[in-house]
């Protein structure tokens, strides 16, 4: 058994012996293709980027489609004006369709985090699109076999896409230097509100001139599509990656560490549960949640309803959405344009909100930050469950005075997220994270004096 001091200098002599290449080597001078220049850890976080996008999407074009299922439609007949409608659900079976997705999204949290831990965050992550977008084909299908087909496959979705977010933790583990960590992940995650952007006003024009089926058959190809670059195009590791120069796969791998003997991937529950940091985590994540799946589930019938926009506008509308004081705003304002320019700014703040606790995981227990991404994200669905049946239970009359109060009790619980996640966020790793059961080399340098690879 090598003593601590042996353990030492073979980390320090390892390190010397990969730092010394890494400062003096060159981009290598090879011609390539101009895509397989592009660093690969990048390469991993725009494809993420991308998945997210996707993820997002197939979440919430149900949200638009809905308002098109259940509308009213009129046609001439014979001189007589006809009217129509496809699906006749109360604003309270809406609310109960719009949910479903997240009573099977709660139950895949953490396991989909063991699930990547033990097989690897590519094949999970990539497995929960995929899954995700044949579900959204079959959409069409069972909404007209019946309501109760639609909300099994909405739940079935969410079981499929609850594997997507503690999944995408377990590439940084390999991917990310922790000088970095931020920057990939937040480019990855941001992801999640371009897909939000773009459902609305894609939907919206899907909808009215394909009909509302189309919405899902064209993202669910998209999805698809999606799937089959990640698999060709990503790596588990980047020991693993075909096209990486050597030049970055050392930068990683000096950055990173080396571990010693293998790792215990099972972490120590009673020190979790009782960590405050990682509360800290779980309620700004569930507060952050509830403002953005009531908009998610909600947003479409509220500008129909109350703004009085037609389904077209409402999806470019929704489309500018980019957390607590312009909710309040919302609430005591129904003017059309300060209600759409409070929303946008609220939403879009959510991207700022979410590179602080969205990458918290990776600084306070990095090896367990899959599974701790799965138990946030776990907690943070309830909103998804609660809110669209609150929503139907509230906004019975479609009036400005029950939809005021939706947008006063999403102000209040942002605040409250604020107020505890200021008090006892850490970004510090937590000893109780430390393995006890293996060692690691780590460079003897700080990550800042390793230049940025392929610079």
């Amino acid at each position: 058994m090598d003593t601590a001091d042996e353990k030492t200098e073979l980390c320090k002599s390892d390190s010397k012996n990969k730092l010394t290449p890494i400062l003096d080597q060159h981009v290598p001078t090879t011609r390539h293709h101009w895509w397989q220049l592009i660093p690969k850890r990048y390469l991993v976080a725009c494809m993420a980027f991308l998945g997210f996008c996707n993820v997002y999407i197939l979440r919430a074009n149900l949200s638009v489609a809905i308002v098109d299922m259940v509308a009213n439609k009129s046609h001439i007949e014979n001189g007589t004006i006809i009217y129509k409608q496809e699906f006749n659900w109360d604003t309270k079976l809406q609310g109960t369709i719009l949910g479903a997705f997240f009573y099977g999204y709660i139950v895949t949290q953490i396991p989909g985090g063991w699930m990547a831990t033990y097989f690897g965050g590519k094949i999970i992550f990539g497995i929960g699109v995929m899954l995700t977008a044949l579900l959204t084909l079959l959409t069409p299908f069972a909404a007209r076999l019946s309501v109760y087909a639609l909300i099994a496959v909405r739940v079935l979705e969410g079981l499929t896409e609850g594997l997507a977010y503690p999944a995408i933790h377990a590439l940084w583990t390999h991917w990310a230097p922790p000088m970095e960590k931020t920057r990939l992940a937040t480019i990855a995650f941001s992801g999640s509100y371009i897909g939000m952007t773009l459902a609305f006003p894609i939907s919206g024009l899907l909808a009215q001139h394909l009909g509302w089926p189309s919405i899902f058959y064209f993202f669910g190809i998209i999805a698809f599509i999606w799937w089959l670059l990640w698999i060709y195009i990503i790596r588990e590791t980047p020991q693993q990656h075909e096209t990486i120069t050597r030049y970055e796969l050392d930068f990683i791998q000096d950055s990173i560490g080396i571990s010693l003997q293998p790792q215990d991937n099972n972490p120590p529950w009673s020190h979790v549960f009782t960590s405050l940091p990682v509360w800290a985590i779980v309620l700004a994540h569930f507060s952050e949640n509830w403002g953005f799946y009531t908009m998610l589930t909600g947003l479409p019938t509220f500008i129909k309803d109350v703004l009085k926009m037609e389904l077209e506008q409402l999806g470019f509308i929704s489309g500018m959405i980019i957390q607590a004081i312009f909710m309040l705003v919302v609430a005591l304002s129904m003017t059309r344009i300060t209600v759409i320019i409070c929303l946008t700014i609220a939403i879009g703040i959510g991207g700022f909100v979410w590179s602080a606790f969205g990458v918290n995981h990776l600084d306070i227990a990095p090896r367990f930050a899959s599974l701790l991404m799965g138990l946030s994200n776990c907690i943070a669905t309830i909103p998804g469950i609660i809110t669209p049946i609150l929503n139907g239970q509230i906004v019975v009359n479609k009036s400005e005075s029950e939809w005021q109060m939706i947008f006063f009790i999403a102000s209040g619980v942002y605040l409250g997220g604020a107020i505890f996640y200021g008090l006892f966020a850490s970004g510090e790793p937590q000893k109780w994270a430390e393995s006890t059961s293996y060692s690691s080399c780590t460079d003897v340098h700080s990550a800042e004096e390793i230049p940025f690879a392929n610079e």
